[in-house]
C-alpha cells in the first residue's frame, strides 16, 4: 500500500479493518479489508430508473466513459439516449456526436438545467438515459456552483469520473467536493496507465 501512495489516513483504516478480519494469511486479511470498506458495483447494462450523469474535472474521460456505456447498453439491445450538458467548450458536443451517430443514437444537447429537465421529460420512455457535462474545476466555486445545478436540476445517478494516475492526496480532495453534490461512485480511467492505484482508494 506504500508502495501505491494510499495516504496513511486510509492505510490506517484498511489497515485496522484487516486486523479484524480473523484470517492469518496477510493477503486474505487485506482482500477482506478492502471488501468490507469498498463497495464495488458495475455501471448497469439493463433498464434504469434514473439517468446516469458522468461528471468530474477536465480530461477525467468523461465523454469516452459516456460513449463506451452507451455502446455496451446499446449492443444488449436497450433503448439507450445520449444527452451532453457541454455546450460551451469548443469540440464540447462534436466529439460525442461524432460516437453517438456510429451508434444510430441522436445526442442531444442541453444548453442549461432547464434545458436539461424539459430533454429529459422528452425521453421518459428510453431504457437507459446517459449524461455527459462539461468538465468542472472541482477549486472554482463558481464551476462547481453550475456543476450543482445541472445534477439539481432533476433526479440523476451522478458518478465522478477520475483518472486513476491522479495523485492520491488530489484524488481525495476533489472527490470530497464533487460529494458534497451529489457523487455517490467513482468510475476510475487509464488504469492501464497507472502504476500506483492509492487514488482510487481515497
Amino acid at each position: 500500500m506504500l508502495r501505491h501512495a494510499v495516504p496513511e489516513e486510509i492505510l490506517d483504516q484498511v489497515v485496522s479493518c484487516a486486523s479484524v478480519t480473523g484470517y492469518d494469511e496477510p493477503r486474505l486479511a487485506l482482500l477482506s479489508a478492502i471488501e468490507s470498506l469498498f463497495k464495488f458495483d458495475p455501471l448497469p447494462t439493463t433498464k434504469t430508473d434514473l439517468p446516469i450523469m458522468m461528471i468530474g474535472a477536465p480530461g477525467a474521460g468523461k465523454t469516452l466513459a459516456v460513449a463506451k456505456l452507451a455502446a455496451r447498453s446499446s449492443m444488449k439491445g436497450l433503448d439507450v439516449a445520449v444527452i451532453t450538458t457541454d455546450s460551451e467548450r469548443a469540440g464540447g458536443s462534436e466529439q460525442l456526436e461524432a460516437f453517438t451517430r456510429l451508434m444510430d443514437i441522436d445526442l442531444k444537447v442541453a444548453s442549461s438545467a432547464t434545458a436539461l429537465k424539459e430533454i429529459l421529460l422528452e425521453l421518459g420512455n428510453a431504457d437507459q438515459i446517459i449524461i455527459d457535462t462539461a468538465g468542472t474545476n472541482p477549486y472554482d466555486t463558481e464551476q462547481i456552483k453550475k456543476a450543482a445545478r445541472i445534477i439539481g436540476a432533476t433526479e440523476v445517478d451522478p458518478v465522478l469520473v477520475m483518472p486513476a494516475n491522479t495523485n492520491a492526496e488530489e484524488a481525495g480532495d476533489m472527490a470530497q467536493i464533487f460529494a458534497t453534490i451529489g457523487a455517490r461512485r467513482l468510475l476510475p480511467t487509464r488504469i492501464d496507465v497507472a502504476r500506483r492505484l492509492g487514488s482510487l482508494l481515497t
